[in-house]
């Protein structure tokens, strides 16, 4: 896996915006980014509204408070990997 990708980003340091076929993929990979982020977007907001429509409209939940209101006051660590 390693190798292909090196292999690739060795491809992609070769294309330059200088001819027609670098261009073409400069464009082609900005319109996947773009679509990826639009398709994240769209998800995210569907699934803001079916939270709101099961009646869930705060971010966090009660019992998720007072567990980081346990750990806050036991100075209690909270790592995130």
């Amino acid at each position: 896996m390693r190798r292909g990708l090196s292999q690739f980003s060795k491809k992609i340091k070769q294309w330059t915006k200088s001819n027609a076929t670098g261009l073409l993929m400069f464009h082609l990979f900005a319109a996947f980014a773009e679509f990826d982020r639009n398709l994240i977007e769209e998800r995210s907001a569907a699934g803001r509204s079916a939270a709101r429509a099961r009646g869930r409209l705060e971010k966090f939940r009660p019992e998720d408070i007072e567990m980081m209101k346990s750990f806050i006051e036991s100075d209690t660590p909270i790592y995130s990997y």
